[in-house]
């Protein structure tokens, strides 16, 4: 007589079992084990839902998971779904009365920073090692006196380190001359006389240069693109702006003269350590003493 029960009992291996031996398990493939008959799916009451639980995949027993999750969620109904591989669990807890925290502190907005001014870095180390000039001392009440005057930061005298290192007599191959270096036509724009030359004058052409500074800061709106037409050009700084959709002297920096690529840099550098007033920190001009 033929031998059916390989084919009616997957459990027994054809040559093998036989009907009065006890079957083989079934080996399931990992991955793939049902918590016995299937996995059980529990629907709360509607209420705030809790964070989802992802599928379990442990072979726990029916009963015992029942039990467990009946007991966190209260009343609830209990459906049982065979044929998938994994048990999914599903519940939502009735709201809680709300317990009151201490007060959540709120922070405030960073401030802005200032964007970074290219080669700031290689000057500050380069000027650490260099001694203040010697006729600085000697200049520096009246230059003081002269750009408060005028409203605008008294650090800013130190300009004159970078513009002809504090020698009152100083002439550039373009024709600039004196502590702040002004060509004839800003000076002559600025009420100084050529003949005789009034930018050898220390307080004079301190008076002239901080005005000059003045005007630059009302046009650009900060110090380095301030700086930048004073040793470019306003036209120069003012064309790149706008050419470029730019509003800091970051932006066009690489843009400008090399000469004036490093000349801010530099005179910043001069002001923090010299006067220990960052750039950011330099404030903007103050109405004028009448």
């Amino acid at each position: 007589m033929r031998n059916l029960w390989p084919v009616r009992n997957p459990g027994l291996r054809p040559g093998v079992d036989s009907p009065t031996r006890a079957p083989a398990p079934r080996r399931i493939p990992r991955g793939r084990r049902s918590c016995h008959t299937g996995p059980v799916c529990f629907a709360a009451p509607a209420g705030p839902a809790l964070p989802h639980l992802s599928p379990v995949k442990a072979p726990v027993a029916q009963p015992l998971v029942a039990a467990l999750l009946l007991a966190m969620a209260g009343p609830a109904q209990a459906s049982l779904e065979t044929g998938v591989a994994l048990c999914a669990v599903t519940f939502s807890l009735p709201p809680g009365p709300e317990v009151a925290g201490p007060p959540i502190a709120e922070t405030a907005p960073p401030a802005a920073q200032t964007p970074r001014i290219p080669f700031y870095d290689f000057w500050l180390r380069r000027i650490a090692a260099r001694p203040r000039p010697e006729s600085a001392e000697a200049f520096l009440p009246s230059l003081h006196a002269a750009f408060a005057a005028e409203g605008v930061p008294p650090e800013l005298v130190w300009l004159a380190e970078t513009e002809s290192s504090f020698n009152p007599r100083a002439r550039s191959q373009a024709g600039a001359r004196g502590l702040f270096q002004l060509m004839p036509e800003t000076a002559r724009s600025l009420g100084l006389d050529l003949l005789p030359d009034e930018r050898v004058h220390p307080a004079r052409s301190a008076r002239a240069a901080a005005a000059y500074l003045r005007h630059l800061h009302g046009r650009f709106g900060d110090w380095p693109l301030a700086l930048a037409a004073y040793n470019a050009g306003e036209s120069r700084v003012a064309r790149e702006l706008k050419r470029r959709g730019a509003a800091d002297f970051a932006a066009i920096a690489r843009h400008l003269p090399a000469e004036t690529r490093l000349y801010v840099p530099k005179v910043l550098a001069t002001v923090r350590l010299r006067s220990g007033v960052a750039p950011e920190n330099l404030a903007a001009p103050v109405p004028r003493d009448s």
